[in-house]
Parts: C-alpha cells; sequence; structure tokens
C-alpha cells in the first residue's frame, strides 16, 4: 500500500499569521456561525511513516537532496484555512486508493505505466495545493512564487525518495523536475541541474560499491 502523510494540525491562533492577512487573503474564513475561529488558520505539519521518515534523515541526506534541502523541506510552515484541508486529505487517500489497483493493472505495460500515473498525479496535485498556503514568518506573509514552486518539486522528490514504493530514477521525474520552459527561473534550473548530478554522484557510487 503507498504510504501517504498524515496532516496533523492546531486549532490555534497563529501570532505570526496577522488578521489584516488574513482578512486579505482568505476573506472567506469568516464565518457567522463560529466567528470565534474566523482568525484560526491551523498550521499544517506532515508526518511521514517512521520508518521512511528515519531512513530519510541520514545525516548525508536522500538520494538527490543534500541534507540542508531536506531539513529546508521540513522546516517550512504551511498555514491553510480549515475549508482546504479536506482536499489534500482527499488527494492523498485516492493517491492510495488507485495506487497499483487491481483494475488498473491488468493491461499491457504500457496500459499499466499509464494508469499508475493517477496516483502520481495525485499526490503531485496534492503538494501543489499544499505549496499554495507555504507561509513566511519572517516577512509574515506567504511565500513568494518561486518558494512555494521549488518546495512543491523538492517535497514531492522527497516524499516518492522515501516512499519505498518505486526506484530511485523516478522521483525526479514524477516531480516533474524535467519539465522546464523558457520561463523557469534560474535558481530553479539549477537546483534541478543539482539534483540530478547529486542523483549520477550516488548511482556511481553504488556501482562501486558492488
Amino acid at each position: 500500500m503507498l504510504p501517504i502523510p498524515h496532516l496533523s494540525y492546531s486549532d490555534e491562533f497563529d501570532p505570526a499569521i496577522t488578521q489584516d492577512v488574513v482578512d486579505l487573503v482568505y476573506p472567506e474564513c469568516s464565518s457567522h456561525d463560529q466567528p470565534e475561529r474566523r482568525y484560526r488558520i491551523p498550521v499544517v505539519t506532515l508526518e511521514f511513516p517512521k520508518a521512511q521518515r528515519v531512513e530519510a534523515h541520514k545525516m548525508e541526506g536522500i538520494w538527490g537532496l543534500t541534507q540542508e534541502q531536506v531539513n529546508w523541506i521540513n522546516e517550512q510552515k504551511i498555514a491553510m484555512p480549515w475549508a482546504a484541508i479536506p482536499s489534500v486529505e482527499f488527494l492523498f487517500a485516492e493517491a492510495q486508493n488507485l495506487w497499483r489497483h487491481p483494475l488498473l493493472m491488468r493491461f499491457d505495460t504500457a496500459i499499466r505505466d499509464s494508469m499508475g500515473k493517477v496516483s502520481v498525479e495525485a499526490v503531485y496535485r496534492a503538494f501543489h495545493l499544499l505549496s499554495d498556503y507555504l507561509y513566511d514568518t519572517i516577512t509574515m506573509n506567504w511565500a513568494d512564487s518561486d518558494t512555494k514552486y521549488m518546495w512543491h518539486r523538492m517535497i514531492t522528490y522527497y516524499y516518492w525518495m522515501i516512499s519505498g514504493e518505486v526506484g530511485s530514477g523516478l522521483p525526479y521525474f514524477y516531480a516533474k523536475m524535467d519539465q522546464r520552459t523558457e520561463w523557469t527561473p534560474a535558481k530553479l534550473r539549477e537546483l534541478y541541474e543539482g539534483i540530478r548530478a547529486r542523483e549520477r554522484s550516488q548511482h556511481l557510487r553504488e556501482k562501486k560499491a558492488k
């Protein structure tokens, strides 16, 4: 079964999230039925299965990611309105339910691989939604688009690497790091190239060890 992240959150008001910001970004959070929850934007924490999480936090990082990058991924704060949380949970549940489902796996290789991408895309979209709610406690505002874009792809890569469900060559593509356009910022291109270079080094290290 595909291990999916567990979302934990608190109903407590985060003092770093100002009421002015909430009013501007989340006007839908006003509630006549529960006015006391108007500004209680929960801070969401992603909890990965214990075995994979321990494996992921080795000092050398995880495959194409350095330990510094792994730490950065996990240190980001997600401030998400209650109305959006069920959407993320639904996407992760769909990914788990459809992963290698018998009704999708009884075809030839090409079609079977295509059907498997339904789960992959659900995971990608779940992290995309989470990334839109990254919160910068220094500026006391939502993170800039480059940070959201970077975290989205890095945590998708990170997730598939620690899932134990796919080979080490697939997370890079599942995170769509190979899909770049002329509008992709230079720092993101450098990030993807750095991850790819580290992967190649890891592969060479494994070959020498055999």
